[in-house]
């Protein structure tokens, strides 16, 4: 479990190879575990999330490491479900102008709100980041554990089969 400074707490783990399960508590060990997930992400994300957590989400160190993601090579495939897209209605958020600029890339998708109430980020199908409460940042992430990311990466495709593209962000921005 990282201790002390947040940000370089977590320079030690490596997506594919650090199989060392990470209990996360607060807002900056989320932000700085999926931070450098998506850094060392090569191939897709898979995310659900409840709001896009601006304090996380809308920071341009995020925005930047998905962009870069994004623009590594054509195949990088970007899945985001947001639980409750309504905050986001009314203001500017970074990643979403980001998605909605590289839809190559990304999609973004609105679940049925009685499906799920947790947040997820799996990265490469190798690592992940899981809160069983969307709303809450107790958690757990691990940069290497393939069996269980491959569970939480079927539970998110079952919601995304459920879910639909949002029109409201698209006419938000465009």
């Amino acid at each position: 479990m990282p201790t002390g400074d947040t940000r370089t707490a977590f320079q030690e783990y490596i997506l594919g190879r650090s199989r060392v399960p990470i209990k996360l508590v607060t807002r900056g060990d989320h932000r700085e575990t999926m931070l450098r997930m998506v850094t060392q992400s090569r191939r897709t994300i898979d995310m659900v999330s409840r709001h896009l957590d601006p304090l996380i989400f809308d920071e341009r160190e995020m925005v930047d490491a998905f962009k870069r993601l994004a623009l590594r090579n054509r195949n990088v495939k970007i899945r985001i479900l947001i639980l409750d897209p309504s905050p986001l209605l009314h203001r500017v958020h970074r990643l979403i102008e980001l998605a909605l600029r590289l839809t190559s890339f990304f999609e973004l998708r609105s679940p049925p709100p009685e499906h799920c109430n947790e947040s997820v980020l799996i990265a490469d199908r190798k690592g992940y980041v899981h809160s069983p409460l969307s709303d809450r940042y107790e958690g757990v992430a691990n940069f290497h554990a393939p069996d269980v990311a491959k569970e939480l990466l079927r539970r998110f495709d079952d919601l995304w089969q459920t879910a639909l593209p949002d029109p409201n962000l698209r006419r938000l921005f465009l």
